[in-house]
């Protein structure tokens, strides 16, 4: 019986030492297991933040293009204010050179019709300067006529 004894012992022992080497070892596991969840933690922080800073970025980027697209807007609207713009300024330019040429039309006629007039006024005044230049021949002829006379009767 103390070699049952003896033998249950060392079973003991051996189940003991056995039970102690895999506590040993199940003590590294939890102990890997445990640095491993410490960098999976670590990561999961890491990736958190990095989730909000990509959450903040997405956020800003839709704020940007919010804002592109209204500027884009506003820069279209105001590119069709300027064509609106451009459109009555070059009607406003067609509308003044017609207006200039009729001025120049006018202005031509009226300088043609004055022109007119001054030859007729100054053919007129040719005329008249011809007929006083002929009367005055004619008196001066006479006065000579009347001059001889005058000296033939003196000489007579």
């Amino acid at each position: 019986q103390s070699n049952v004894v003896k033998n249950e012992d060392s079973d003991s022992d051996h189940i003991i030492d056995t039970l102690n080497a895999k506590i040993h070892e199940l003590k590294e596991i939890i102990n890997h297991l445990s640095e491993v969840n410490d960098v999976l933690q670590k990561h999961e922080q890491e990736n958190s933040i990095k989730f909000h800073e990509f959450q903040e970025l997405k956020k800003q980027h839709a704020h940007l293009i919010t804002k592109f697209n209204e500027e884009a807007k506003k820069a279209k609207e105001q590119e069709e204010a300027l064509k609106h713009k451009n459109k009555l300024f070059h009607q406003k330019i067609l509308q003044l050179q017609n207006k200039l040429k009729k001025l120049n039309e006018e202005l031509q006629n009226r300088e043609t019709e004055q022109l007119q007039r001054l030859k007729n006024e100054f053919a007129k005044s040719q005329e008249q300067y011809s007929i006083m230049l002929n009367q005055k021949t004619e008196e001066i002829a006479n006065l000579k006529d009347t001059i001889e006379l005058i000296n033939q009767s003196r000489s007579n």
